[in-house]
This record gives C-alpha cells, structure tokens and sequence, in this order.
C-alpha cells in the first residue's frame, strides 16, 4: 500500500536509457537490478513492477511501487494497462526527447492525465557540455514547448529535467569516469528536486491504491467499453471493520486488556502473585487487592472481545487474502508507535550491557584485592572504592533493566498482531469455551482448529510454548495438530533452530521452508512457534524456539530449558550462531546433554552449526577450516561430560562435517559514483539455502526406519510430556550455567562424600572401641546410679574429643580439597554442614548405644557377683570340710542364696532412679536447657517458657496434670465422628455436657480471652482431640527411644521442638485470636514436662520390674544348679552330665547376647554405609513409586504419613543386606556352637578333671580361645558359665564320659539357633528403625501440604521478618529466630486434606500458588496465604516464598498432572476422612487442567503399611 509511480516514455525516447536511470531516482536500486538486457522488440510494450524508495529534501525517504513501462505507449497493445496505471499513480514521469517537443507525438502520451504531478525528463545529446545558462535556457523551451499539451495540467505541478542519452554512457572518453561521476551526481540532485517541489502535489493526489485487484477491475471495465470507468476506491469490508474496532486504540489505551483481556489478566495474576512487598501495611492491601480485583475481573468475562471476535469471524468466514490485508493494516498501526519505542529499546540494551561490563570489570578487581595480604591503608581504600563503584554499577544496571521491563510492556502493548489474537482464542479455548457458543462451543473449537491447519499450511506459525512461564499446548492446538496429521504425508519429523537472540533464526527457517515465522529486530519470537511443512514425501515439523542469551530474560534456566526441549523433541536441531563456534554455544549444548541422560529420552537428534555473516562462503577450504573446531567442540563437551558415565555419541550425532556457512543475505554497500550507502541480496545466499535444505533433507531421510515419533497424535502428547518434565524438574535440573558448573557443584559433593563416608567409618570405630575400652574399665566396678550417671557423662566427653577431633580433620580435608576460587562457597557451606550433622548424629546413636551396654553390663555384674559370692561361701566350706554333710551342705546353700537374694535386689535397686530424682534430674535439665537458650537470639518458644522449681514440681504441676484426663474425658464425646469438624460441629451441641465438663476445668486452665463460650468449645475441642494427643503421642516416643532422657540435653530439645509444633497447629492457630498464647505455651511445657516425667518414670518402672525377673530368674537358675550339683557330688557320672547340661545352656544364651551385639553393630553400619538411604534418594524413590508410577496405595502412604513411608522404602532397601546379616550370622552361629562344643569336650577330655570347680575354668578357657580362633571382627568377649561348686570329682574317667554327652547337643543347635535369631531379630529390626530414622533426618511436615521437611542434622535457625497485617499486632516472636524447614517437593493441597470455607471443596492448589491471593481462613476473617505463613508457620515461610518465586510453577493455579492423576486415585478416601465435599466428574471435565476420571480407591480404603518387619 505505497504511492504508486509510473514511468513512460515517447517513442522517439525508445533506447534512450529510460529503465537505466531508476538508480539515479531511486536511492536503493543498483544498476545490475534493473531490466534493461535482452530482445529490444520483445520488450517494447511490457511493464515491469518495482518497489523503491526515492529521496526528498523535506520529507526524506518515501516508499513507492514503480510502473516501468519499456518501449512506449502501443494502443492495440498496452494502452488500456497503462491508462490504468496512470489513473492510480501519484506521480508519472515522461521520458521525451527535444524533438518530441516540434511534433504531435506527446498528444497521446499526455491524453489521460488526472491532475496528477508530471516529471518530463527530456533526452539531451549534449548533456555533458551544457553550461548551466544553456541548461537553463533549454528547460525553458522544453517547459513552453510542453504548454499545448498539458491544458489541464498546472504548470506548478510539472518539473522538466534534463539527462544524458544512452549514447553518452557508452561513447569514449579520456575523462569517462569523471564524466559518469558528474552525471550521477546531477541527475540524482535533479530528481530529488523534482520531488521535492512536487511533494505538495503528491500528498494532494486522490487515495493510494489499495489492491491490485483495483487495477485489475480498472483495466477490464476499459477493455469492456470504450466508456471511461466511475471512480471508486477498492476497499475491503474486514479492512473498515478493523478501522471501526481500532477506533480509540493509542499507544497510551489499554490495548491488551481491551483486545485480548484472557491472556492479559492472566499474565497480570501471575505477574502480580510474583510479588510480595513487606514495607507497609498500605502496599501488602493493595498487592492482595489487586490480585483479587484481577482474578474477579477475568472471572466477569462473560463474551469474547471485539477483536477477538473479528478474528475469530476472519479465520472462519473470510478469505485467506483477507487475513493477509488485516496483516498489512496491523502493520501500519504498528508503525506509528513502535519505531521511537524500538529506539529507545535499543538504546537502554547498549546502556545495560555496559553496566553489565563495568559490573564485571569492578568484580575482577575486587577479586584480584581480595587476594592481597597487604594490610597497606591503600589497599583498603582501593578495596572501598571498588566496592562503592560495584554497588552503583549494580543500582545503574537495575535501573536500566526496570526501564527494559518498562519499555517491553510499551512494546507489547501496542504489538497488536494476528499471533497475539490466535494465542487469545487459544486461551479462551482453556479457559472457558462456553465464550465463543454457549450452544456448541465444541463446534467452535473443531471450526477453528481446521482454520489453524489453513493457516500453519500457509506457512504461519502457531505458539506452541507461550507466555511466562511458557505454558504448554491448549486443547484447540492439540485439535489443531491432530487435524494436521490426517494429511500427513509421513509420520512428523522435528526440525528445531535455536540460537542467540537477534541471530536471525526465524528468516532461516522462512527461506529453508517459505514458512511465515514472524521476523523483527530483538524479541519477535517469545516460547516457541510451531509450524507444518510438506517436503517430498516427508511432513515437516517446525519448531521455532525464542532467541537466547537475551538482557531481557537474563536466566541461565530459561535458555537451558529451551535448548533442552529442542534437544528432546527434534529429529534436526539447527544451532543457528553468528561467528564462529564459542563456549557459550558448548555451554548450551553442554547442559541440554545433562538434561537429556538425566530424562533417559529416546530422541538421539543430530545437530547441524550454521554459521552466519561468514565473508567468504565460496571457499571449501574456509567451511573445513570450521571442522577442528567443530571437533575441539566435541571432545569439550565429552570431557565436560565425563562425570555423566555417558558417551557423546550415544545422545547426541554430532557429524564431522555438521557445519555450514552462511553469508549475509543483504549485503551493504557503497555506491562509488552517487556516493551513496545501498543494500541488496546476496547472489551466494540462494545456493548457500538449497545446500543447507540438502543437508537437513539427507538427516531427516536417516530417521524413515527409527523415527520415534508414530503420528501426529503421539508427537503432540510427547512435545507436551517433554515441556512438563523440563518444567517440572526446572531449578533441580537445568539451573547451572554450564556443564563445568554442574560438574563442579558434582565434584564438591563427591568430595564431601568421599571424605564423610570413611570419616563416619572411622569414627564408628573409634567409638565401637571406646565403648569396649570403658565397658572394660568399669568391670572391676561395683555399679551404683551415680557412678552410671558420671560414667555416661565422661563417655559423652571422651566421644566429644574424638568427634571433633575426627570433624576437624574432615574439614579441614573438605577446605583444603575445595579451596579453588571456582567453587561456589554457598555449595560448599551447605556441604561442611552436611558433614556437621551427619558425624553429630552417629554420636547421638553412639551415646545411646553406650547407654544400653553400660546398663546391660551393670545388671550383668549383679549376677555375677551373687554367683562369686555363692562360690566363695562354698569354697570356704569346702576348705573347712573335705566331704561336708550332703544336707548340710544343702542348707547352708540356700540360706546363702536367699541371703544373696536380698542383697542383689538391694543393688539393683540401686542401678535405678528414684521417681523424685527422675523428676527433680528432669526439670533440671529443662531449666537449663531454658538458660542456655533463653536469650535475645533464641526462638521464641524458650522465651514463652519459664523455668520451674525441680524439688517441688510434682506438687507444682499438679492442676495442669489433672487437666489431661478431663480433656481426654472431652475428646471421647465425639472420637467415633468421621472428621474434626463434624467433631467440633458435635460438642457445640453438646451444650449441657459441655458445661458439665467445662466446670472443673474452668478454675485450672487460664487459655482464652474472651468469655464467648463458642470459641471455647472450639479450642477445647481442638487441643483435647488433635494436640495433647499429638504431643503424648510424641513425647512417649521421644522417651521410649531416648530413655534415660534426664541426662540428655538434646532430647529435651527436641522435646521442646515437639512443644513448638504442637502450639503452630492449625487447632491453635486458626483460634489465636481468642487465645492467650503465652499462657498456652507455659501450660503446655508444664504438661509436656509432666508427661516426660511420668513416661520416663514408667518406663523405669518397666524397666525394673524387667530386670528384676531376669535376676531373680538367674538366681533360681543358679539355686537349681547349686542343688543339682550337690545331688551329684558322689557320682561322677551325674557330675559329668550336670556340667555338660549346664555349659550347653550357657553357651548358647551367652552366643545369643554376643551375636545380638554383633547383628546390631553390622546392621547399624550397614544403615550407615548405605548410599541409597539419604534422604534425597528416598524422597524421589517415594515420589516416583506412588506419584509417576501412579500406585493409588503409595500415594495414600505418602500423603497419610510420609514419614512412615520413607522408612518403609528404606527398610525395603536394606532387607536384603539385613537378612544377610542374619543368614550369615545364623550360618556361622551354627558352625561356631558345633565348634565351640567340640573344643570344650576336647579341653575336658585333655584335663586330669579332679575339682569340678576347676574343669569349669577350663571350659571357659577353652570356649574363649576357640571363639576367638573361629571369629573376626569380635572384640572383648569373654565366656563365663554358671557357678560350680568345688567339689572333688572321685572318678575322672566316668566324669569324662558322661561330659561326652554335650556332643549331643549338636543335634539341637538348628533349633537352638532358630530360637536364638528369631528372638533377636526384633531386636536387630529396632536397631535398624531407629538408625534409618537418625539418617533421614527431620520429620516436621509442611502444615500447609504434608511434605516432609528435607533437612538433615542441624536446623538453620533465622529470624523471619514479618509482614504487617492490617489490624493486627505483629506476632510475639517476630524478632526471635525460627528453626527453617525446607523442602522442593511441596504437594496439592487437597492431599492434605485441605478445603475451601463455606463449600467444603478441595484446595487443589501448592501451598506457594497464589502465594499472595489465595487465603486461609481463621475465626477473625481471612488471611492471604503468604500472610499466614508468615506470621503462624515462619518456620516454614521462607521455604515457600522462595518457590513462589522461583518454582517453574509458581505462577499456575494447579498441581503438575502427576499430582493430579494422584489426588483422583485417592480423594474418595481423602474426601472421607477430612469431610471435603468433592467435586463431581462433570466439573473435573470443566477445569482447563486435565483430571483424568480414574478408578479411585474406596472411600473405606486401608492401606497395609509394611514397617513392621523385615
């Protein structure tokens, strides 16, 4: 739609050089573009069509269409085309000569004039050697001469000029090259003075043409009737329609709300949840309204928008030409606004890579100071210098970049384009397709998608990825590809370009392909374009991917994730790079390759390097010269890859020879003779293409027989699975830079590893060694409570002294093997910690383990001593009488067994605390667990405790003590209801036995602030059935695993920490309003301190009652054997048997201790040694076993406790090697007891055997010596059989003999040994649970979604800066720090149980999505969710904030698929136990997300845990 010009000559001007003078009127056209070759007389007569642009001096450059007319004006041949021509021109220029001027000749040229301006160039011979007064004086004549034939042509509106002959170009000359250069340089000052007198004229002309179906209807109305034609300008009903909808469109409007509102309010909600301002109280209400007022406003779309709907009726109700007008007047619109904004782009990108320069200048200098040791006063001011320049550099770079944003919203605001209405169409597919037919939008929908074959057919590309975050594929494009393939001429081959923004990827894949990808300078593609090509027997897919390395996205992610969807979906990848081969090029490539072994995907794509803008594309040599570097590439990325155990060419095909070189298709130029700068097309480019398509032709045809793609249908559903697996695994995946980063942030982690595991090792060891080393000096001790309590607390400082030797060393190996400046200092913190902790646990275990032996070994000595006693007495008899009375001798015995009775009871007592003790030893520990935490840094729960009074505390806690019962007493009114709020929803009815039960509890609990009975029933229903269970529940365990507990100060602080949960849970904080929270806490502790003391008290109790049946049963024992050896003093042969029965019995009770200490050791090291039990690994084995592999009960595991069902994966994972340990052990138990009995019979056998006393110590020698001969890895194990009387054996031989029949016991050891490892193998499996338990860390869950907190060891501890919240005080704690939980596996709300207030509906959203929209709802009103995080959960808030703004899903208002497909197995159970109210199938089908309507599990569904052995 430019001005039309048209060029004409007389015949006597025919050879005069007419077409040969358009470069002298036009500023871009050279002379070899221009049509002047060839048959002189088959010319005559046509007209050729060019576009120029042609140089005025007041209105610059203009664009015109030429009409070039060679010969002249024939009548019977092109007369009525050219009348046409004239009709429409906004300009005619004649070429005559001067004697044209004395003849009739010019009569017919000039007849059909319109008004319109007139250039008369006139031929002149003499051209060259006219002065200007004879120029002059000839432009006169010609210019009266030209009077008698222009009557209706004012003379303003003529300009004559004058131009050399063709003759004068060619004829010889001594000055040619001058002559040529003076001409060109007065013609084309002569033309721009022509135009530029005559611009007024032009500008008055009637409208330009529209279409050249204007000339067309023109010229065929003249051949139709010698009548001349009506007037009229050709105009298209959609092109005023558009101008009628633009109406009141500006750069300064609203232009995407009003034209595509869907799209547009859904990026604002997403923009708008990406923010989270924390300064005053009046941004936080205006964030949080904005969100709601948005997301209301997208809600009241009730139709399609004006525009939308034009487009919708252009697609399906008009013609293709008509789209393409609507293009050109987009464009037009464009036009008016982008241009300066383009500029000024351009200009704040040139500013902001400078900043980033400078930035990087000032860090390397910084760099360099920091490595000086000088402690010079210059170098510090240097230092400060840089750093004031560095910071200001950064403001001016931030500064820059917020004007980019701005400018970029500028720019899409005024970026009206047809792609900008399909994307809304298809976003309104999406999101409601009732908008475009409330009868059958479907129609709509399948209308549409056949309207997009059309046009992705005609070459015009469909977004495929679009927006931010890029979203996948809409139904309406699914529908659309589908459609698409029933034409296919084969399955689809995936031809992808990915490059450098700028790079000219679009134009490549529009020259290879004649496709219409969208080209501009900067950003015109953002995400991905998709587009369908036929090529021979191929159909082609086209993937043209956004430009990378951009200022605007400045994301090391964002170009891995592009990069890698290229790599995973495309048969051909095109690296489309300006220059030649960079490490940025291998660092894309680099961590695509990462991504691509990581997801295992089935594309192996080849890659073909174009590069552009080479100077010389003809030379062969020069594309070789490109091959080593191709192969230096290669071998960077395969060393780079190295540490991925995978081979280059397995993932990727690489050829030798995969690089081609482009020159530029436009080349610049300078045009000697004008003086002028001219562009124009490379000749080379067009060959250059057709050898780029042979290329990717001949690689696509090398997938005919291995094509992964089976249809249309299939490529589409895995385009989409690839983009959700790249999304989804994000940060995790694709964060690092490049692959040097990755393998850095590989290495230290391997470091950390290599020196963790034997540093864990050795200090197991150690520790093994030290408990045996102190076991062995505390034998000769008589045990008492307080020398057990002095011995466990030496033990924990010698274990204290050899852990932090032992972590120092593991340290400082750590610093001196990672203290390259390349690596990341936040890695290898992270990593120090997790050496920290991990050593810290296994002193926690071992400490336990000491506590075990040490009691073990006390108890031990009791028994023993009784039997020394006894054996003592007896030798003193002996000696006092040879052969003593058989009675006598009995009754003496007895009264000393009873006697010993007495006082072993006495010692045993001894070895336990008493209640007041445990409690006094309790609360003390407690105080000063308060007093070494209670200060200005510490968290807030120790400062809401207070410290209680250790002598008196029972009498003390004694009201609150008895507040359990009648809270338990409150909970059974309504344990058998279904959920907690029907619970709750029960006790409000219960009006009468609520006051009934609320009057003893009135005087003793000081919770509530108010007197509104409601809430009270509220808080008491909740703490009665959820947290005093919930903290009993967990106390218990605490003291059952760690008891004595009284002497450990990091029990009590996880104590504590139970405390603290059990105060943050929604029971309590929903009500806080109503709730004295401090009092709460303070109850609580007394309560929790209570329960600990009366479970530990309990447990002692137990524990007592349990030893004191062993002693007492070993005392009966010993009183039997004491009677039957006296029974057999006059019989050798009964001796013999009574022995060997006594040792047998013995032996295998003693293995059996020996053993359970040796399974318990291996399987501890074992749990240690595992490298698959470590937290991360079981968090993705327990996600991918339930959630991706869709297991309805692992889900339900998951979600019902997630704790639970990490332990059972890991008790899976150690099954085999812990029945290994028991086989093994089981084997060599049998073994060995054959071996020992022989050993023992043979020692027996050996020995004179005169003193039964004396063949006893010989057994036991014997056993030990054998044991330690038949065994490894035992140490410190000494065999000691019951006590023997020493009575004199009268008949060695018979004694021998009858001894022999121990050898019987060979028969029994199978069974012995059974016995033996079915009774300890509950042991071993404790053993196990509770170091797994140690090893995979935290167990605190996210209150807002169930997942489990993925710290391991020590807590970060934080203070947590609170947001304000309108009418409320700022929390109690807000300046105290908070233990930090964090996890990156964070689930659907509705998992949890999760529901929506009033409807009861699930919450089908992450805890982090809407992050500052979304609500809670509480008894005082709502809260946005990041709010309540904030001010009731901190714990938790800073994990969240940060997905919320950096999770790839933060900004979506749904759960991956996998989470989906999840909660549709499970929600019937869900919905059941947390009394949600689903929705129905019908709705499901309505979300634009997908909710597969799978076969759910029953609502009275059980899960079978399997935990429970192994």
């Amino acid at each position: 739609m430019t001005d039309f010009k048209a060029l004409v000559g007389s015949s006597s001007a025919i050879g005069q050089g007419k077409s040969s003078l358009l470069p002298y009127i036009c500023s871009d056209k050279r002379h070899e573009s221009i049509n002047t070759a060839g048959n002189a007389l088959l010319r005559t007569g046509c007209v050729d069509v060019l576009s120029g642009t042609i140089q005025s001096n007041n209105e610059g450059q203009q664009a015109y269409t030429i009409f070039d007319v060679h010969g002249t004006v024939q009548k019977e041949l092109n007369y009525d085309l050219i009348r046409t021509i004239q009709y429409y021109a906004a300009i005619l220029i004649f070429y005559i000569t001067i004697d044209d001027l004395e003849s009739d000749t010019l009569s017919a040229l000039f007849c059909d004039i319109c008004r319109q301006p007139i250039i008369v160039v006139v031929f002149d011979q003499d051209f060259d050697d006219r002065d200007m007064e004879s120029k002059s004086e000839l432009l006169d004549r010609c210019q009266n001469g030209l009077k008698r034939f222009l009557h209706t042509t004012s003379t303003s509106s003529v300009h004559v000029l004058l131009a050399p002959c063709a003759s004068l170009w060619v004829q010889k000359s001594d000055n040619r090259e001058f002559d040529e250069e003076n001409r060109t340089q007065l013609l084309r000052q002569s033309f721009s003075d022509a135009f530029t007198q005559l611009e007024s004229a032009i500008s008055q002309q009637q409208p330009l043409i529209r279409s050249s179906f204007m000339i067309q209807s023109r010229f065929l109305s003249y051949r139709s009737s010698n009548a001349r034609p009506t007037v009229d300008v050709c105009s298209f009903a959609v092109e005023n329609k558009l101008k009628q909808l633009l109406e009141g469109y500006t750069d300064q409007t609203d232009n995407l709300l009003n034209a595509t509102p869907v799209i547009y309010l859904q990026g604002k909600i997403r923009a708008v949840e990406k923010q989270l301002t924390r300064h005053t109280e009046e941004d936080m209400r205006s964030i949080v309204e904005m969100g709601t007022q948005l997301k209301a406003e997208l809600n009241k779309i009730t139709s399609v928008s004006a525009l939308a709907s034009f487009f919708i009726q252009l697609l399906t109700q008009k013609t293709f030409v008509e789209l393409l007008i609507i293009e050109k007047c987009l464009e037009k619109w464009r036009s008016k606004y982008q241009p300066l904004l383009l500029l000024a782009m351009s200009n704040i990108k040139e500013s902001a890579i400078n900043w980033t320069n400078t930035i990087k200048q000032h860090e390397t200098e910084e760099q360099a100071l920091e490595k000086q040791t000088s402690t010079d006063p210059s170098v510090a001011e240097k230092r400060l210098d840089i750093a004031g320049r560095l910071k200001d550099a950064k403001a001016q770079f931030a500064n820059a970049h917020h004007e980019m944003e701005k400018l970029e919203n500028k720019l899409l605001n005024v970026d009206l384009t047809i792609g900008l209405f399909l994307d809304e169409i298809m976003a309104i597919a999406n999101f409601n397709p009732v908008l475009f037919d409330t009868q059958n939008p479907q129609a709509v929908i399948d209308r549409l998608a056949v309207c997009f074959v059309g046009l992705m057919n005609r070459g015009i590309a469909l977004h495929i990825l679009r927006g931010r975050p890029l979203e996948c594929p809409s139904p309406l494009l699914t529908k659309s590809i589908q459609i698409a393939g029933k034409n296919a001429r084969s399955p689809p081959f995936v031809v992808s370009v990915i490059g450098e923004q700028s790079s000219a990827k679009s134009s490549l894949l529009n020259t290879c392909f004649g496709t219409n990808f969208r080209v501009s300078s900067g950003r015109c593609t953002i995400g991905v374009y998709f587009s369908i090509v036929h090529w021979g027997d191929l159909t082609v897919v086209l993937l043209d991917t956004e430009g990378l390395l951009s200022v605007e996205e400045a994301s090391a992610l964002f170009d891995n994730q592009i990069v890698t969807m290229a790599m995973l979906s495309s048969h051909v990848a095109i690296i489309n790079h300006k220059g030649e081969f960079s490490t940025t090029l291998g660092s894309l490539i680099g961590m695509s390759l990462y991504a691509k072994t990581k997801l295992e995907a089935n594309m192996k794509p080849a890659l073909l390097f174009i590069l552009r803008d080479q100077s010389d594309t003809t030379d062969e040599a020069k594309r070789k010269h490109f091959f080593p570097q191709l192969t230096t590439l290669k071998q960077a990325l395969q060393t780079d890859a190295n540490f991925l155990t995978v081979s280059l060419d397995d993932v990727l095909d690489i050829s030798s020879n995969a690089v081609m070189l482009l020159s530029n298709a436009i080349v610049k130029d300078i045009d000697k003779k004008a003086g002028i700068k001219q562009t124009y097309r490379n000749k080379s480019f067009p060959i250059e293409i057709q050898e780029v398509r042979r290329m990717i032709y001949t690689y696509l045809i090398s997938y005919l027989k291995t094509n992964v793609y089976k249809d249309f249908d299939n490529m589409s559903r895995m385009l989409a699975s690839n983009w959700s697996v790249i999304d989804q695994l994000g940060p995790d995946l694709l964060s690092c830079k490049t692959l040097i980063e990755l393998r850095r942030m590989t290495e230290v982690q391997s470091m950390a590893l290599d020196i963790l595991k034997p540093a864990a090792i050795s200090l197991s060891k150690k520790l093994d060694n030290l408990v045996e080393y102190t076991l062995q000096q505390l034998e000769p001790i008589k045990m008492t409570m307080v020398l057990m309590n002095n011995a466990t607390a030496k033990f924990q400082q010698d274990v204290e002294t050899t852990v932090e030797k032992l972590r120092t060393q593991a340290l400082n190996e750590f610093s001196d093997k990672t203290a390259k400046s390349y690596f990341s200092i936040e890695v290898t913190e992270k990593w120090k910690r997790t050496i920290i902790s991990s050593l810290k646990n296994l002193t926690e275990q071992w400490n336990h383990i000491f506590d075990d032996r040490l009691q073990a070994s006390s108890h031990a000595k009791i028994a023993k001593e009784v039997e020394d006693t006894l054996i003592a007495r007896a030798e003193e008899r002996f000696n006092q009488d040879k052969s003593p009375n058989v009675e006598q001798l009995r009754h003496m015995m007895k009264d000393e067994i009873d006697k010993l009775r007495l006082a072993s009871q006495k010692n045993q007592q001894a070895l336990f605390e008493q209640p007041a003790v445990i409690t006094e030893k309790t609360v003390r520990l407690y105080n000063s667990c308060l007093g070494l935490h209670t200060h200005g840094s510490s968290r807030m729960i120790y400062n809401m405790m207070h410290k209680m009074p250790p002598a008196n505390f029972m009498s003390y806690s004694e009201t609150l003590a008895q507040v359990l019962p009648l809270l338990a007493d409150f909970a059974k009114q309504t344990e058998n209801k279904p959920g907690f709020r029907q619970r709750v929803m029960n006790t409000f009815g219960l009006s009468a036995d609520f006051d009934k039960m609320w009057s003893p509890l009135q005087s003793k609990i000081h919770w509530f602030k108010s007197s509104n009975a409601t809430s009270h029933r509220k808080i008491l229903s909740g703490i009665s059935y959820t947290v005093l269970p919930k903290l009993q529940r967990e106390l218990r365990q605490l003291v059952n695993v760690s008891h004595p507990i009284y002497n450990k100060m990091p029990v009590m602080e996880q104590a504590i920490d139970v405390i603290e949960e059990a105060v943050n849970l929604r029971e309590v904080i929903d009500l806080e309003k109503d709730l004295n929270r401090t009092v709460l806490v303070g109850d609580l502790a007394v309560i929790a301190l209570r329960l600990l003391i009366d479970e530990s008290i309990n447990v002692d109790e137990k524990h007592y009652k349990l030893k004191s049946l062993e002693l007492n049963d070993r005392i009966r024992s010993l009183e039997q054997s004491v009677e039957r050896q006296i029974a057999s003093m006059e019989d050798a042969s009964k001796q013999g048997n009574e022995l060997a029965s006594t040792v047998a019995t013995a032996l295998f009770s003693e293995l059996k201790r020996v053993v359970t200490v040796r399974i318990k050791h291996d399987i501890r090291q074992a749990v240690t040694d595992s490298n698959y039990i470590v937290h991360d690994n079981v968090q993705n084995q327990a996600y991918t076993s339930s959630f991706t592999m869709g297991n309805a009960q692992k889900i339900l595991k998951y979600v019902a406790d997630i704790n639970r069902y990490f332990l059972e994966i890991s008790l899976d994972s150690i099954r085999a090697i812990f029945n290994a340990v028991i086989n093994d052990q089981t084997i060599q138990l049998e073994s060995l007891i054959n071996t020992l009995l022989n050993d023992i019979n043979n020692g027996v056998h050996s020995n004179e055997c005169k003193n039964y006393a004396e063949v006893k110590k010989i057994i036991e020698e014997c056993a030990n010596k054998s044991f330690v001969r038949n065994t490894k890895g035992y140490t410190n194990v000494s065999f000691r059989f019951p006590a023997a009387l020493p009575m004199n054996i009268d008949n060695s031989a018979r004694f021998k003999s009858a001894f022999r029949s121990i050898l019987q016991y060979s028969s029994q050891v199978p069974v012995e040994v059974s016995s033996i490892i079915s009774s300890l193998r509950s042991e071993a499996f404790d053993e196990c649970v509770k170091t797994i338990k140690q090893k995979l860390g935290c167990e605190a869950r996210c209150p807002g979604c169930g997942a489990k907190c993925a710290v391991i060891g020590d807590h970060e501890e934080k203070i947590v800066v609170r947001m304000p919240r309108p009418g409320f005080e700022p929390p109690s704690d807000a300046n105290a720090p908070v233990k930090i939980h964090n996890t990156n596996h964070h689930l659907a709300r509705c998992l949890h149980g999760s529901q929506y207030h009033g409807t009861n509906q699930p919450v089908l959203l992450k805890c982090y999505q809407k992050w500052t929209s979304s609500s809670f709802h509480l008894t005082d009103g709502t809260i946005v969710s990041s709010l309540y995080f904030n001010h009731f959960h901190p714990s938790w808030f800073n994990n969240l904030d940060e997905m919320a703004r950096t999770a790839t899903d933060r900004n979506i208002e749904h759960a991956s698929l996998e989470q989906r497909r999840a909660w549709m197995f499970v929600r019937h159970v869900i919905c059941r136990e947390n009394e949600l109210k689903d929705y129905s199938d019908a709705t499901y089908k309505t979300f634009p997300e997908s909710y597969p309507l799978l076969e759910s599990l029953p609502a009275d569904f059980h899960v079978i845990w399997n935990d429970i052995s192994l």
